[in-house]
């Protein structure tokens, strides 16, 4: 993949990050360095995923967005929350959900918000806050089994017959 700079930009070093999600390339010059979001397209089959869901998806998400004594980033964690749980009765596969997700809420912030400054902190935040919503729920579901498998073999003896 090649980023174009559309400005007169000297690029001393260009890394490009590349995510089954979105791919982030960052171009690097002496002293600054520009983080440019470049969305990929979403495939037929997540697209389908996407208008199935989006009449809904857009009434919860908006009443989320439209709260305007909450954070910007409060309202981004929870609008993509908000959509996860509605992919999560989904035969995707786990990528599948989160590029839907990630592209799902930032399409519905220009839709609803219109406002650049949240989909600038959209773009910084989205998709770790995503993968750390994901790691969190791997501990806490292994934790969950792990109490449910506890509940059982100590519990097993008190309910069968010697």
């Amino acid at each position: 993949m090649s980023v174009i700079a559309t400005d007169t930009v000297t690029a001393t070093d260009t890394v490009t990050a590349t995510n089954t999600e979105m791919t982030h390339a960052i171009i690097a010059e002496a002293t600054s360095i520009t983080a440019v979001t470049v969305s990929i397209p979403l495939t037929p089959a997540q697209k389908l995923v996407v208008d199935s869901i989006y009449v809904e998806a857009k009434d919860t998400v908006e009443k989320i967005l439209t709260i305007s004594s909450v954070s910007d980033v409060v309202r981004i964690v929870q609008a993509i929350a908000t959509i996860i749980k509605q992919l999560e009765g989904t035969a995707l596969a786990g990528a599948d959900k989160k590029r839907i997700a990630l592209e799902l809420t930032r399409e519905l912030i220009k839709e609803i918000v219109k406002d650049d400054s949240m989909l600038a902190t959209y773009d910084l935040i989205a998709e770790n806050m995503l993968e750390t919503m994901v790691d969190v729920s791997k501990v806490l579901n292994v934790a969950i089994e792990t109490i449910e498998s506890a509940e059982k073999a100590c519990c097993t003896g008190f309910f069968t017959k010697a």
